[in-house]
């Protein structure tokens, strides 16, 4: 699993300005367990491969290459 360098960013800039930053990290992980276990068991399909979850208080996007047996992060965001 990846991240690109924009949700590499993305979730730095989440982290450094949220109230509950454990939140945040808990979050993280847990959406890092779960991508791991089972990436097209969790989370809601979308166009073009893309697939969508949320672990309060992150929402997170991610596409699963199959062909590669592998998981890349394109974009997290707060709700």
């Amino acid at each position: 699993m990846r991240c690109s360098a924009a949700a590499d960013g993305e979730l730095a800039a989440i982290w450094i300005a949220a109230d509950d930053r454990k939140a945040v990290s808990d979050a993280a992980y847990a959406i890092e367990q779960a991508l791991g276990d089972d990436p097209l068991g969790c989370g809601e399909s979308r166009e073009e491969n893309q697939r969508i979850m949320f672990v309060a208080p992150l929402g997170v996007r991610y596409v699963v290459l199959q062909e590669s047996r592998s998981i890349v992060i394109g974009q997290f965001w707060t709700f």
